[in-house]
């Protein structure tokens, strides 16, 4: 049998539209002109891709798309049905617009299977159990650092900097607040708060508790496609990803450096994708992610604080990371598949498509757009007994172990789309 550790499906993804391509003086109002937001339309973009990318998963799957509790088949004679888990592991470059494409996928996943499962609703059975994404922040994803992107505006700073910085940003305090519901309020009033001074601006129809995928909140005004993100709506959608606070951002590369070259690029690059693909083979079977069902861990309610062994506390952390992952929220070996998603940019993406199929590539790669790569059975790997990990499921091996570099990989894959966007059609 296959290694269901080694990732099944890898998408190649391009962040969404930008702020600053839609607003050519937007720069100058930013403390950061480096590192631009998407525009709403590009998180409408990265979102309707998430929907793709959940139905190309859900159609593409063997097994019944049914939960893995005790549950039954009327249809199948009472048959007991056992579906194989899905965990979705995103890559993304530091800078913000791609966190911000990634957090949007993550919610189109969760609207498309939340709409999947209430259609294949029978008498009402008891919530699909899903694998929350997991979202990790990596430098050798982030842009190609070429003099010619950065004429007009300072360049960033070093990527483990921004990677840190991008974190940290991520920990604030949610702004979502003000449409966030009330837990004692009816699914048919209006989420308001009255400190709110904006929350007119969002008035929607959001429930108080979706029994399964997600809701966005819809403004309750005219906005413009090339305007920016409502506020409010990025750390809405969070709900639908953990994040991985405590993952080393430098562990398969340090990213680039300013006046970074073409070739020099690719290469990074392709290093950076083959530490991946052997960091998964080593220690990657139990701690990519963990059962949820939309947020609700199974077993114990999540605490607020993570601990990894660093001894660095991180607040709000809903990543259960590989230092306290708990072995009863992973999966049983064979049970589940690993679908990597890397969301980098256009240069990035042509180094990736480059990695996976050996080959030169040089493609015009669309905003928002999807390139997805399945394992083929020739896949396998080969792990040198002295560097097996012989730590339980869920609990990480120090990097000593496991080096990522020291694992004989023998995997490849099929190209099967190429820098799609039909999803934008």
């Amino acid at each position: 049998m296959a290694d269901p550790s080694i990732p099944q499906y890898i998408f190649t993804v391009r962040h969404g539209a930008r702020l600053d391509a839609a607003d050519s003086s937007w720069h100058l109002t930013s403390a950061t002109p480096y590192d631009p937001p998407l525009t709403y339309g590009g998180w409408l973009q990265a979102r309707s891709l998430g929907q793709r990318i959940a139905n190309i998963l859900s159609t593409r799957s063997a097994s019944p798309t049914t939960s893995s509790l005790n549950l039954t088949d009327p249809k199948a004679g009472g048959t007991e049905i056992k579906s194989k888990q899905t965990r979705i592991v995103i890559h993304t470059s530091p800078f913000l617009r791609c966190i911000q494409t990634s957090i949007a996928i993550s919610a189109g996943i969760s609207m498309s299977w939340g709409q999947q499962q209430q259609e294949n609703m029978d008498n009402a059975p008891p919530k699909r159990e899903y694998m929350k994404p997991i979202l990790r922040v990596d430098s050798w994803l982030g842009e190609w650092l070429t003099p010619d992107y950065f004429t007009e505006v300072s360049p960033p700073p070093e990527m483990p900097l921004l990677a840190a910085t991008s974190k940290a940003d991520l920990m604030r305090p949610s702004s979502a607040h003000a449409i966030l519901p009330n837990p004692s309020m009816n699914a048919q009033q209006t989420p308001l708060s009255p400190l709110s001074t904006f929350s007119k601006d969002l008035e929607t129809s959001l429930p108080t508790t979706t029994s399964v995928g997600y809701t966005p909140p819809v403004p309750g005004y005219a906005i413009s496609p090339n305007k920016p993100i409502p506020r409010g709506f990025v750390s809405h959608a969070k709900e639908c990803i953990d994040i991985d606070y405590s993952w080393d951002s430098t562990k398969f590369g340090r990213g680039g450096e300013y006046g970074e070259e073409w070739s020099t690029m690719h290469k990074r690059f392709r290093k950076g994708y083959t530490q991946m693909l052997n960091w998964f083979s080593t220690v990657g079977a139990g701690i990519t992610a963990y059962k949820t069902l939309w947020g609700k861990p199974q077993g114990s309610e999540r605490s607020s604080v993570s601990e990894p062994a660093d001894g660095v506390k991180y607040p709000n952390s809903s990543a259960r990371d590989s230092t306290t992952q708990q072995q009863s929220g992973a999966p049983e070996e064979g049970e589940f598949e690993t679908v990597v998603l890397l969301v980098t940019h256009g240069a990035g993406c042509n180094a990736l498509i480059g990695a996976m199929t050996d080959k030169p590539v040089l493609l015009d790669i669309g905003i928002a757009s999807m390139t997805m790569a399945e394992r083929t059975d020739k896949s396998s790997r080969t792990v040198k007994p002295s560097q097996k990990s012989t730590y339980s499921t869920g609990i990480v091996p120090p990097p000593s172990v496991c080096p990522v570099e020291s694992t004989e990989l023998n995997v490849s894959y099929d190209v099967k789309v190429m820098a799609s966007t039909e999803h934008l059609r």
